[in-house]
């Protein structure tokens, strides 16, 4: 096929033909649009999606740009090629979120509270067969992913009050990030329309600041039985980010089943800091004490002067139901980390499910975490980094709970907890 030119996306006549087609077609599939969704269809704040083919089409046609950074800093305090790897590894914890049979191909997927595309972007490779639209309060951040997506995705703003222009039963699967955490009323009605929305069976994925945002957030001890709902900074600005919502396991559990069930939590699944709870519209309702609750990341207390960190890869291949934590055989390798204010740290102890377990320990030098802090004292006798190889050849397959615990020149200790799931051998 002889190439008509390689401007706007077009690459061949027939690429060109048929893009202005479907344009003149817009019109009528906005009208049948209209009629699904009711008479708001048509106002500048509501873009549907192009049909499954043009979708296609328009994926390889049209590379998503990185968008303004005063939009990108909104949503996520960082902008260009820092943002799309945030929004990378977001879409990644995602993922890995879901169910393991559960499949959001050649469905309808709904991004509530999309800002400008963090992670709905990450999606557009699945978008010919799956239709997939974002919603948000931001009108300016809508309007730019309107204009650059092109139709790939459907896209419509929303107001404060709860309301979504959708019939009944219309998503397989919905997902918010960073939405919840900001919400502090009327939390139940749009609870409650995300449920209407949701087809029988659907998927609501949603994200909450649990004990690590609230300890490093709020530099205070989090205390899941007494913290409930807590809200921080009512009438901050939404411009800023708006109020803070912090949730206990718990809670989340006994108050947002009654609109759709807690299926399980993922503790910090949301990049290390959101905890993640994953829901199932007509799923069974559970206890707290039913829950399973799981720990992909390191948990590490908020200090002013003590500091440390275990290294490993939560992202394996599996979803995290199936594996979670560090991957291991009857060996689990890690590195890692420990400084302190008060002196050098000068022992480092392992337990496997409150088990002292036996491992290998190789100090080493770290000049980044010396960097980071350059007022720790240092020693060429124990340096701050370590490796570390435990034996686990005396454990079932399966999901351990690991403590590391670091003990410095002054006696004070500092612990790191993570989960360790071994393989079958």
């Amino acid at each position: 096929m002889r190439i008509r030119r390689n401007v706007g996306g077009y690459t061949s006549e027939t690429d060109w033909f048929l893009t202005m087609i479907m344009r003149l077609l817009q019109p009528f599939r906005r009208f049948k649009k209209g009629l699904l969704f009711g008479s708001k269809m048509g106002s500048p704040d509501f873009f549907p999606p192009a049909c499954a083919e043009e979708r296609q089409a328009l994926i390889s046609q049209h590379p998503l740009p990185i968008p303004p950074d005063a939009l990108c800093i909104r949503v996520g305090g960082t902008k260009g090629d820092e943002f799309i790897s945030q929004g990378k590894y977001m879409w990644e914890c995602l993922i890995r979120c879901l169910p393991i049979e559960f499949s959001y191909s050649g469905k309808r997927v709904l991004d509530f509270g999309c800002g400008i595309g963090r992670v709905l972007r990450h999606f557009a490779s699945d978008a010919g067969k799956t239709e997939f639209w974002g919603t948000d309060i931001d009108e300016p951040s809508v309007r730019w992913l309107a204009r650059h997506t092109s139709g790939i995705f459907g896209l419509a703003t929303v107001e404060s009050s709860p309301g979504l222009r959708f019939p009944a039963n219309y998503f397989d699967f919905i997902y918010c990030i960073s939405v919840f955490t900001h919400i502090h009323e009327n939390w139940d009605v749009w609870l409650e329309e995300i449920a209407r929305v949701l087809a029988p069976g659907g998927i609501f994925l949603s994200t909450f600041h649990g004990r690590t945002a609230y300890e490093w957030i709020l530099q205070k001890h989090f205390d899941e039985k007494t913290v409930g709902m807590e809200i921080h900074g009512k009438d901050r600005p939404w411009d800023i980010g708006g109020p803070m919502v912090f949730h206990s396991d718990g809670w989340v559990i006994e108050h947002w089943s009654k609109f759709l069930p807690v299926q399980y939590i993922i503790t910090d699944g949301m990049i290390h800091f959101q905890n993640v709870a994953v829901m199932r519209k007509g799923g069974t309702s559970k206890s707290r004490e039913q829950i399973k609750i799981l720990q992909p990341f390191t948990y590490s207390p908020r200090s002013a002067d003590f500091f440390g960190n275990v290294e490993y890869d939560p992202l394996g291949s599996e979803p995290w139901l199936v594996e979670c934590g560090l991957i291991s055989g009857n060996s689990a390798q890690f590195t890692g980390w420990f400084v302190s204010a008060a002196g050098p740290v000068v022992q480092i102890d392992f337990c496997v499910d409150q088990r002292k377990t036996p491992a290998r320990v190789v100090r080493q030098e770290r000049p980044d975490v010396l960097e980071a802090y350059p007022t720790i004292p240092r020693s060429r006798n124990s340096p701050p980094g370590f490796q570390a190889t435990l034996d686990l050849s005396g454990f079932d397959p399966g999901a351990h709970q690991a403590v590391v615990t670091a003990l410095d020149s002054a006696g004070r200790k500092y612990c790191i907890d993570f989960m360790i799931f071994k393989r079958i051998q």
